[in-house]
């Protein structure tokens, strides 16, 4: 009984917290996304600019830098998506999964796993026009509602394999809406930084031995509790006016755990860790 009630105050933490009825849909004007390279100046630039019509289905045109990569439209919480290659729809986004359910990458196998993805973590983070549903796949790969995948845009079950490969750093639409929130512009280079959902990275990830957990600074101050995917605390850190430090395996078994990083102010945020 005391690990079902400890199992449940910690899932109202992870899932509870802040979760909203309001679905929020993609751009319906034009908008534009940052990708940026973990380690250095390479940038990814997406746009959604202009409309157009194939076979009386009205899409978004999709431009990759300046080049048309493609066509998207909205339905019932699905991102169809026609590339420039083809002339047949694949589903991009479906925002209908939740937890346990499964997406198969439209392109076949993404780069660090094969071509299924898993739902393994439902939660929402807070924007400046209330929450969005963010889905975790056991590929490492994220989906925020009304923004799209946190790496790989047009590749959503992609993911940051080791260290290194893009980010979403800043997305814009002509009706205001940004990430992160309260920005005027969303150009490549501009922030030169990780975003909120980024202020705690771990790399490598998964990890064998070892990995290095890089803080924001809203996290420099903490406390790390570790949990298994069934709920049971196995390990806790105070962490102490540093910008990095070294995550241990020592005795843990192989498998998924979750990282709850609480600042002093009671921010907290949390992530994955995967030990093979």
């Amino acid at each position: 009984m005391k690990q079902l009630i400890g199992l449940f105050i910690i899932f109202s933490v992870l899932f509870v917290k802040g979760q909203s009825s309001v679905y929020h849909p993609f751009p319906t004007s034009n908008a534009n996304w940052v990708y940026t390279d973990v380690h250095g100046p390479y940038y990814e630039t997406y746009a959604l600019n202009g409309d157009t019509v194939i076979l009386g289905l009205n899409y978004k045109k999709v431009f990759e830098f300046s080049n048309y990569a493609g066509a998207l439209r909205e339905s019932g919480k699905i991102i169809y998506f026609i590339p420039d290659t083809s002339s047949s729809e694949v589903v991009l986004y479906n925002f209908n999964l939740n937890l346990g359910d499964s997406v198969i990458h439209p392109y076949g196998g993404a780069f660090c796993a094969d071509d299924t993805a898993i739902v393994d973590l439902v939660d929402s983070i807070f924007l400046s026009d209330g929450y969005h549903r963010i889905l975790y796949f056991n590929s490492f790969a994220r989906w925020i509602e009304g923004i799209g995948a946190m790496h790989y845009f047009l590749m959503p079950c992609n993911v940051l394999c080791v260290s290194g490969g893009p980010y979403l750093e800043c997305m814009l639409t002509d009706s205001g809406f940004s990430y992160p929130a309260n920005i005027s512009s969303c150009i490549a280079g501009v922030f030169g930084g990780r975003t909120e959902l980024d202020d705690v990275v771990i790399s490598p990830n998964p990890i064998s031995s070892f990995a290095n957990i890089y803080l924001g600074e809203k996290f420099g101050n903490a406390t790390m509790r570790i949990y298994t995917i069934q709920g049971s605390l196995v390990g806790v850190e105070k962490i102490q006016g540093v910008k990095a430090f070294e995550f241990i395996r020592g005795q843990l078994p192989s498998g998924l755990y979750f990282l709850n990083f609480v600042n002093d102010h009671g921010g907290q945020t949390n992530r994955k860790i995967l030990i093979e």
